[in-house]
């Protein structure tokens, strides 16, 4: 089942918040802003070849504070042919201090952006680190991520929790998703979810061996279970079912400073709800006349069969779900996520 969840965001340093306490949020909004330490560059002016550390003020070209890009010229030499007489800033930053020959640059700042990631309310600011914020859904903590974030659609590839993804259960419809498998086996199939342009992927299990390989694909990769061989957890496979097509989370835990595993949450309306697969379709019988959700046209009609083992969607993913007679006569198999009870027979 859902629940209101209190999901913590926090910088990796101190910087600005820019929401309010009570503020609705979206996942792609940016709710603060700060700067991560500039390093130090030292260039020891004594090693380039042509430079004589008893010129170097003379000699060199910018003053102290100066705006350096990489390739400004920075030093004039003492000896070599006049296309090398000048020695250029291999980075770019502010010469900040010279002394005994040697040039400090201070590297450039990097802005890093902290987004909500999830769709909520903020219940609590944290002062120049972040903020609380309450949502409903469900949470998955997961035991390894390759350090990435993402969000997106949960899609179902596997027709169950044991289920090795397969090249099979790859198709065109799970773009721009994160996609659920059972385990994984294959560093190939990585790059071809990569190629479909996938948000994300959570498996049960993967190999250790594949872990450089999770790395190094523009998508995230979640575990939720260990390396190895192993199934996913039957619940949080059932949790995951019932999320198909649900705005769905991926937070990486180590901005959270070591303090918590990484996070997958299905992000679900109040006026919704994630019931769990049992729940389902131990409510549903045949002859209960339902509304089929999502559907342009309002459809309603009959259900003919309940099928509470998982079977393959019209969009390819996985589902438990209903056979369901509409009442111009055409039968259509539907997710239980998309079926409404009107009233039962």
């Amino acid at each position: 089942m859902s629940s209101k969840i209190h999901l913590t965001r926090l910088m990796p340093n101190r910087g600005e918040v820019n929401i309010q306490k009570g503020s609705e949020v979206s996942p792609t909004q940016i709710i603060a802003r700060s700067y991560k330490s500039a390093k130090f560059y030292i260039l020891e002016a004594g090693k380039i070849p042509g430079i004589e550390i008893a010129d170097l003020d003379k000699n060199l070209l910018v003053e102290v504070g100066a705006p350096l890009e990489e390739g400004t010229p920075l030093i004039r030499k003492s000896k070599g042919s006049d296309k090398e007489r000048v020695f250029s800033s291999p980075v770019s930053g502010v010469l900040v201090e010279v002394f005994e020959g040697n040039l400090v640059i201070q590297r450039p700042q990097k802005l890093f952006e902290l987004r909500a990631m999830v769709q909520g309310k903020v219940s609590k600011i944290i002062p120049q680190m972040g903020a609380e914020i309450q949502l409903t859904g469900s949470l998955v903590q997961a035991v390894w991520s390759s350090g990435r974030e993402s969000q997106g659609p949960l899609f179902i590839s596997t027709k169950n929790n044991v289920d090795n993804l397969s090249l099979e259960d790859i198709r065109s419809e799970m773009g721009r998703s994160i996609v659920v498998a059972g385990r994984l086996s294959s560093s190939q199939l990585l790059e071809v979810l990569e190629n479909f342009q996938v948000r994300g992927l959570i498996v049960g299990s993967l190999p250790a061996a594949l872990i450089p390989h999770a790395r190094e694909v523009m998508f995230p990769v979640y575990v939720t279970d260990g390396f190895g061989d192993h199934p996913m957890n039957a619940h949080i496979f059932r949790v995951f079912l019932g999320g198909q097509g649900k705005d769905t989370s991926l937070l990486n835990g180590s901005w959270e400073r070591g303090e918590q595993r990484s996070q997958i949450v299905v992000n679900v309306p109040e006026s919704q709800n994630i019931k769990t697969v049992e729940a389902e379709w131990n409510l549903l019988k045949t002859g209960d006349i339902v509304r089929v959700i999502k559907s342009r046209n309002n459809l309603t009609g009959k259900v003919k069969a309940v099928h509470p083992e998982a079977r393959r969607t019209i969009s390819g993913g996985w589902m438990p779900g209903a056979d369901i007679e509409l009442e111009n006569g055409e039968s259509l198999s539907v997710p239980y996520s998309n079926i409404d009870v009107i009233n039962g027979k």
